[in-house]
């Protein structure tokens, strides 16, 4: 009886022995996980940090505050003219295959002039009425542009990928189609020695050209 006894006693004593064990590995396990999640937090605040500090030091080697526009204010729009010039692309190029891209340069009368150029280097207008909301909301962009430096909306072109509000060579706002970051201001043989590129708002980006 009392080596039965010593055995089950025993057998109890390894059963706790065992439950500390765990006990104790799963605080090491807790304190291990939490030990790690400040690490990546920590790592995530001076990523942002670090980015923070890049972009800030990018707006004033590109003098952003200078030319950006309101987008934000007039992102209505931007949106409606951004549709509407869009239908116009997409309606010439089932005329022409070899369309490259549309370029508005004028504020619409009782048309908006399309100026179409070819990938074969020709080019033709082509006019399309413009309605009053068409008028109005041109207006609300060119306003925007003229409370910047930029003074003045020089175009808007649309190609088979992106849709440009051109103000002066050196600044843009684009929009593009799969919402990647564009690699141009206006045209894809400018003469810039780097260019600024930043999202505001979903697949809309503001682009500054530097020589």
């Amino acid at each position: 009886m009392a080596k039965k006894r010593k055995k089950r006693n025993k057998n109890v004593q390894n059963a706790k022995n065992i439950k500390t064990k765990k006990a104790s590995k799963i605080k090491i396990s807790k304190k291990a996980v939490i030990a790690i999640l400040i690490a990546i937090v920590c790592v995530a605040c001076a990523v942002a940090i670090g980015f923070g500090i890049f972009n800030h030091y990018q707006r004033k080697k590109y003098e952003v505050d200078k030319y950006e526009v309101d987008f934000a204010a007039n992102k209505t729009a931007f949106v409606s003219a951004a549709n509407r010039v869009l239908a116009y692309y997409n309606s010439e190029k089932l005329k022409n295959e070899n369309l490259e891209y549309i370029t508005i340069t004028s504020p619409p009368d009782l048309n908006w002039k399309l100026i179409c150029k070819t990938t074969d280097g020709k080019s033709y207008s082509v006019p399309q009425y413009a309605s009053a909301n068409d008028k109005t909301v041109y207006g609300y962009i060119v306003a925007a542009f003229a409370e910047t430096q930029n003074k003045d909306l020089m175009m808007i072109k649309v190609t088979e990928d992106r849709i440009i509000f051109g103000g002066r060579p050196f600044y843009s706002i684009v929009y593009m189609k799969d919402g990647s970051k564009p690699d141009y201001v206006l045209f894809e043989n400018e003469n810039y020695s780097s260019i600024f590129v930043e999202e505001i708002a979903d697949g809309w980006y503001q682009v500054i050209g530097k020589k």
